[in-house]
């Protein structure tokens, strides 16, 4: 059995990264729900730079994703075969968009303060959109944006301030009803940091003090052949996975090396996951990791 190292002890800095990292391969020998293999994609994207802050992404139709940025009000047509953007379709002016939908022939957009917007006719040179404001805000911080096909909801994650009367060690994921257009006033789903703590240490992947911790959701989405909830979290380099039920299932650390600023997730119908990636040293990029059946590596 393998140790992961506490972050960067006084004296044994190099040292102790370097177990991190060596744990952190090891970890990603086993299996996300025994088909993803986070430390081997199967495919990797590299993006151009009007992609450099992309925020997120979500499966169209016909190989094509939908992705945006953290900066222009643009929606960027990218297809998985040629790895190419194909077109993009201006909706607004520059703001903080941190995560998109496709619902039908509706694109769903949010930023950072909660504010949803409606987009039709979106493939067009006059898109309409409509504005959904909601009680969250700044304070709340949405990074995340997914879909519940089982109650036609959009789901709306928190990376900051839950939104609920409980101290900073919770984070929250909201839903948003198309059939009413409101948010509901009670958080969706909960993240206890505990809960996410005590299961990290359970496989020694835990790679900071509990008192250091940090779990803030970057991205959010529902499995379509299962429907459990994917969370993506890149302060803390993390994926939960819940089960339909909303018990936390699994935590899964994230190498730094090859997740260096994971923002989005989504999947295709037929499973295969998509993680994105903001661009620093390496360059923005989108992970493929094929939906297979896979024995853990050690097996």
């Amino acid at each position: 059995m393998w140790l992961v190292g506490v972050l960067f002890l006084s004296g044994g800095a190099t040292g102790c990264r370097h177990e991190q990292y060596a744990a952190l391969e090891e970890a990603g020998r086993t299996p996300v729900d025994g088909h993803y293999m986070l430390r081997d994609p199967d495919r990797i994207y590299h993006l151009p730079d009007d992609l450099e802050e992309i925020s997120g992404l979500t499966w169209w139709k016909d190989n094509q994703l939908v992705c945006v940025q953290d900066e222009d009000g643009k929606l960027f047509l990218f297809d998985t075969e040629t790895g190419k953007v194909t077109a993009e379709h201006k909706f607004g002016k520059d703001g903080d968009y941190e995560g998109v939908e496709v619902v039908g022939d509706r694109v769903y957009v949010t930023k950072s303060n909660g504010t949803l917007y409606e987009i039709s006719a979106w493939e067009t040179d006059d898109p309409h959109v409509r504005t959904h404001k909601t009680f969250l805000d700044d304070d709340n911080n949405v990074e995340g944006l997914g879909y519940d096909p089982a109650a036609d909801a959009l789901l709306l994650a928190c990376k900051s301030k839950p939104g609920v009367k409980a101290d900073d060690k919770v984070r929250s994921i909201y839903r948003f009803r198309r059939a009413t257009e409101t948010l509901e006033e009670e958080p969706w789903r909960l993240i206890h940091y505990p809960e996410v703590i005590d299961s990290l240490k359970a496989h020694n992947w835990l790679r900071t003090t509990e008192q250091q911790f940090q779990c803030r959701p970057s991205g959010v989405a529902v499995h379509p052949l299962n429907q459990k909830l994917y969370v993506l979290a890149s302060t803390g380099k993390l994926l939960l996975v819940f089960d339909p039920q909303g018990n936390l299932e699994a935590v899964h650390p994230l190498n730094p090396r090859r997740f260096e600023q994971p923002e989005g997730i989504c999947f295709a119908p037929n499973g295969d996951l998509y993680i994105s990636n903001e661009g620093d040293d390496k360059g923005p990029n989108i992970l493929l990791f094929r939906y297979e059946a896979r024995p853990s590596a050690d097996q």
